[in-house]
C-alpha cells in the first residue's frame, strides 16, 4: 500500500512506517500513534461509508473476517441512534444509576 516516493520504488518497511507516522506526530503535538492506528481509523472510516465487513477485509488483506473485526470494532455513537428508551414502568422498585464506562455513560438499574 505504501511505496517509496523516489526510484527504485519499492515497499515501504513497518519500520519505515512508524518513524514517518512518529515524526508527524510529534510535528504536530501528539502523542505517537502505530500502524495498527491507522489501519482501525481507516476500517472505521470504510465502515462508516457503508462498506461491508468482506470488502473492508479485503482493503486490509485480511483472510479471515475475525482479523478485520478486531480493526473495525463497533462504532458506539451509531448504536447510541438505535437504543430504545428505557421503559420506566418495566422494573418496579429499581431506579437509574448513571455509570462511568470507558465507552461513555452508560445507566444500570438498582434497588431501591
Amino acid at each position: 500500500m505504501f511505496v517509496t516516493a523516489r526510484a527504485p520504488y519499492q515497499a515501504l518497511t513497518g519500520t519505515c512506517i512508524r518513524a514517518i507516522t512518529g515524526r508527524a506526530c510529534d510535528r504536530a503535538g501528539l502523542s505517537r500513534l502505530g500502524a495498527h492506528r491507522l489501519r482501525h481509523s481507516l476500517a472505521t472510516a470504510i465502515l462508516r461509508a457503508g462498506a461491508p465487513l468482506p470488502e473492508v477485509g479485503q482493503v486490509l488483506r485480511h483472510r479471515s473476517q475475525l482479523s478485520t473485526a478486531v480493526y473495525a470494532k463497533v462504532d458506539h455513537a451509531a448504536l447510541r441512534t438505535l437504543a430504545q428508551p428505557w421503559p420506566e414502568g418495566g422494573l418496579r422498585g429499581f431506579t437509574r444509576v448513571p455509570l462511568r464506562t470507558p465507552s461513555g455513560l452508560a445507566c444500570r438499574a438498582r434497588r431501591v
